[in-house]
C-alpha cells in the first residue's frame, strides 16, 4: 500500500529530528596537559562533551606529561593545563605557561586556593597529614614538632617529590626562612636511618609495620591503602594506621592543604572552548566527579566524600596555597641545605 502525503512527512520529520536526540552537536576541541593520567572517557571530562559537543582530548608528550610540561612549555597546542602541587603550579607560572583567567564561576571558589593573578583555580584539594599506628599515645600535634629530638630515628625519609618543597615553603611563612632552616635540619636528623627512601603510599605501610613512627603523607594513600581494590596484606595495614592531625590547637594554623588547579595556557587555540570548560570545572557536580570519593573539592559548599570524612573533620589552614609557590626557591635551598632528598629536576 503506497505511503500517503501526510505519512511522508511525518517520517521526514522524525528522521530529521533523530540526532537531536543523541549527544550534543558538535561545538569544537578541548586541548588538555594534565600532570596526572587521565581520559576522555572519565567524568566529568566526558559529561562535559556529552552536554556541549566539545571534544577533549588529552595532549600526548614524549615520557611524562609533568616533566614535559614543566621542562618549559607545553608540547603541542594546549588548552587548558590540570597543575597539580603549588610548587609545581609555581613552575609552571614562572615558565609563562598561563593565561590570565577570571569569570564569575572561577570566583565562587575561595581566594585561598585561587592565584592572586588569576592564573589558576583549584579544582580539589589534598591535606598533607601525619600518619601514625592506630595506638600511638603521643603524635605529633604539629608539623613543627616533627623536628623534636623525641622524634629521632622515627620519621619515615619522605620521598624526593615537589611536595617537600610545598611543605617546606609553608614552614617560611609560619618561621621565616632561619627557622625553617632549623625545622628542616631536625626533621632530617629524624629520619628513620634503616627505612629506605620511598613514595608516601609506601612509608606509611613502614608504620603499620612498626619500622617508623609518623610519615608525612597525603591524605588520600591512607584512603587507597585501605579501599576495596587494595590487596588484603595492604587493608589490614590500613587497619592499623590512622591520621594525627597536624596543627589543631589553640594558636596553630590549621592542617596544611594543597591543590590541583586549572589555568588557561597562553595563546590557546581554542580559548572559547577552554573557559567554558574552566567554569565547568566550578560546579559542585565536576568537582565531585574530578574527586573520585578521596580529595576534597575547593567550592565552599561542597560535600566532603564519605571515604574522606571518616578520617577525621580537621580545622585547615587559610594561608592562600599560592603563597607556597612564592618560596619555592627559598624552601629547595633549605632542603639541600638540611640534606632532605629533592624532587629531581624537570
Amino acid at each position: 500500500m503506497p505511503m500517503l502525503p501526510i505519512a511522508r512527512r511525518l517520517l521526514a520529520a522524525s528522521l530529521l529530528a533523530l540526532p537531536l536526540a543523541g549527544p550534543a552537536l558538535a561545538q569544537g576541541e578541548l586541548a588538555i596537559i594534565a600532570q596526572r593520567p587521565a581520559s576522555p572517557d572519565q567524568e566529568p571530562f566526558a559529561r562535559f562533551t556529552r552536554e556541549t559537543g566539545i571534544r577533549i582530548t588529552f595532549v600526548p608528550t614524549a615520557g611524562n606529561a609533568a616533566v614535559q610540561a614543566l621542562s618549559t612549555t607545553p608540547r603541542g597546542p594546549g588548552d587548558v593545563m590540570l597543575g597539580t602541587d603549588a610548587s609545581a603550579l609555581a613552575q609552571l607560572e614562572a615558565a609563562g605557561v598561563f593565561e590570565p583567567y577570571s569569570s564569575a564561576a572561577t570566583q565562587r571558589v575561595p581566594v585561598r586556593f585561587r592565584h592572586p593573578a588569576g592564573l589558576w583555580t583549584g579544582v580539589s584539594a589534598r591535606a598533607r597529614i601525619a600518619v601514625v599506628r592506630a595506638d600511638e599515645q603521643n603524635p605529633p600535634g604539629s608539623m613543627a614538632e616533627l623536628a623534636d629530638p623525641r622524634f629521632r630515628g622515627k620519621v619515615c625519609p619522605t620521598a624526593p617529590t615537589a611536595y617537600n618543597l610545598s611543605v617546606t615553603a609553608r614552614m617560611i611563612g609560619l618561621l621565616g626562612e632561619e627557622g625553617a632552616l632549623r625545622w628542616a635540619k631536625g626533621v632530617a636528623a629524624n629520619f628513620a636511618p634503616d627505612v629506605p627512601l620511598a613514595s608516601d603510599f609506601t612509608q606509611i605501610q613502614a608504620v603499620a609495620a612498626g619500622r617508623c613512627d609518623v610519615a608525612i603523607s597525603n591524605h588520600y594513600y591512607l584512603l587507597r591503602l585501605g579501599a576495596p581494590s587494595a590487596t588484603p596484606e595492604q587493608r589490614q595495614a590500613a587497619a592499623r594506621l590512622r591520621v594525627a592531625w597536624p596543627d589543631q590547637g589553640d594558636g596553630q594554623p590549621g592542617a596544611m592543604l594543597n591543590l590541583t588547579a586549572i589555568g588557561l595556557i597562553r595563546n590557546a587555540p581554542n580559548r572559547e572552548a577552554a573557559a567554558r570548560f574552566i567554569d565547568f570545572m566550578m560546579t559542585e557536580q565536576a568537582q565531585a566527579e574530578f574527586s573520585g570519593g578521596i580529595f576534597y573539592a575547593t567550592l565552599p559548599d561542597a560535600p566532603v566524600p564519605e571515604a574522606v570524612r571518616a578520617l577525621g573533620t580537621p580545622r585547615f589552614d587559610a594561608t592562600p596555597v599560592a603563597s607556597y609557590g612564592e618560596h619555592r626557591e627559598a624552601a629547595a635551598r633549605i632542603l639541600r641545605e638540611a640534606a632532605w632528598p629533592m624532587p629531581p629536576r624537570r
